[in-house]
């Protein structure tokens, strides 16, 4: 049943290209997410996996952007979804958000969480800063990963449109269902981060991060 309810919602997908590292991060997927996403006819740009720790810097029109959460298509008005792979920082996420309405992008009706995406919270980042000794970026990552599969996290989903609203200053991201906003989709960019030296089941355990990269 679950098989056949996917395989409905997608059957649109006539592309999808996916941008991963195959080394340990920093190999300038960025750079090539958003080369991509300026040449393509993609209709929808997916961020599936990782958190605020990995940062793509991206030059448009001479400015330098670094996105650690939100998708490089964004850039060029492609609707952008940070997928349920994702952890988020709400805090570091409304700073990208307010950068990117200083160069008048669409962001209410660009940018989609799904409502399966877990929360970064502040004890998480304490957490990280005082307990994690191997290779941490202090960004809260490991104890929200950590809470999420010990069935204790907050998702985006959880928090209601007020909500919302008032924690990013009167800005409305949508929380979606992401199969319901891919399913009318033929052609999604998909947008990962670190590298896959860095993958949870593949990589240099335990030097990895704490997503499927």
């Amino acid at each position: 049943m679950t098989s056949n309810m996917i395989n409905i919602q997608c059957n649109n997908i006539q592309q999808a290209d996916i941008c991963v590292g195959l080394q340990h991060g920093d190999e300038g997927k960025g750079k090539v997410a958003y080369n991509l996403t300026a040449k393509n006819n993609y209709d929808l740009c997916v961020r599936f996996n990782g958190g605020p720790n990995a940062g793509h810097s991206i030059f448009h029109n001479g400015i330098k952007i670094v996105l650690h959460q939100i998708p490089c298509g964004i850039i060029h008005n492609i609707p952008c979804v940070i997928g349920p792979g994702c952890v988020v920082d709400l805090k570091k996420l409304r700073d990208e958000i307010y950068t990117l309405k200083d160069l008048n992008i669409d962001i209410e009706n660009l940018l989609f969480i799904s409502k399966n995406t877990h929360i970064i919270f502040k004890e998480h980042i304490k957490e990280d800063l005082e307990k994690d000794k191997i290779g941490s970026t202090g960004s809260g990552i490991m104890p929200a990963y950590r809470d999420k599969y010990q069935k204790k996290g907050v998702r985006y989903g959880s928090l209601t449109n007020k909500q919302i609203y008032e924690y990013f200053e009167g800005v409305n991201i949508k929380c979606v269902d992401i199969h319901d906003i891919i399913k009318n989709k033929s052609n999604i960019f998909f947008e990962g981060a670190q590298g896959f030296e860095l993958d949870i089941d593949w990589g240099d355990y335990p030097y990895v991060t704490s997503s499927s990269v």
